[in-house]
């Protein structure tokens, strides 16, 4: 690292940047006017597994795990479930991942954060989830994404950020969709987005932060949106 002063708050930016998305990987909201000292409050409402009185759902079993591909032995397990959230979250070796039923699932979020390595996920039946936030997180590796039915999703918040070998996206229904943030942020390789419905969206703060290859914006409908910080 350099010495000048520039590069020190480049350093400390990105420093800052890093701690937040770990954070937020860990499922407690920051917020682009929460300060850097206050990081620290959040980072003690992190729930772990160690002592006191803390549980961790189920859903984490699979967590960190190194396998390559989902095994046929877990999916009847899968299959009962209807929270799967951070079921596979930093899976960092899963490439592949095969179509298992989750018509009953209602909650997916953070289902494949951080699995640097999966390249694509197939068309899982989302009809009744209402919560895909950071389902697809650091996924650096997708390529591609299905057309789900999104027509119960309400928050959509971090659902591809740093998906950064993404070209493009479906147009997913966002009827209901009140919670926009950092979307795409860090989608590198993406090119176009769709005009999606935002007429419900408060807030879509860093929603195309960081996605240097776009080339053109729909037009929003910006309505009932309170936060655009960062757009």
């Amino acid at each position: 690292m350099a010495n000048t002063i520039a590069d020190k708050l480049t350093y400390l930016s990105g420093t800052k940047d890093a701690i937040k998305q770990a954070i937020i990987g860990k499922g407690v909201d920051v917020t682009d006017t929460d300060t850097f000292r206050s990081y620290a409050d959040k980072i003690t409402s992190i729930q772990t597994g160690g002592g006191g009185t803390v549980n961790i759902p189920d859903g984490t079993r699979f967590a960190n795990s190194t396998f390559t591909t989902i095994s046929d032995s877990i999916i009847p397990y899968l299959e009962q479930q209807t929270d799967l959230s951070r079921i596979f979250e930093n899976c960092n070796s899963l490439i592949t991942v095969p179509l298992f039923t989750t018509s009953n699932v209602v909650n997916m979020g953070s289902m494949f954060y951080g699995c640097s390595s999966l390249q694509t996920v197939p068309s899982f039946d989302t009809s009744k989830c209402t919560n895909m936030g950071f389902i697809f997180s650091n996924c650096s590796s997708l390529q591609t994404i299905p057309l789900f039915n999104t027509a119960n999703a309400t928050d959509m918040r971090y659902m591809f950020n740093y998906c950064s070998k993404l070209t493009t996206v479906p147009q997913f229904d966002t009827n209901n969709v009140v919670n926009m943030n950092s979307m795409f942020e860090g989608c590198k390789s993406l090119q176009t987005v769709p005009l999606f419905d935002t007429a419900n969206v408060t807030s879509m703060s860093r929603i195309l932060y960081n996605c240097s290859s776009l080339q053109t914006v729909p037009q929003f409908d910006t309505s009932k949106t309170t936060n655009m910080g960062s757009m």
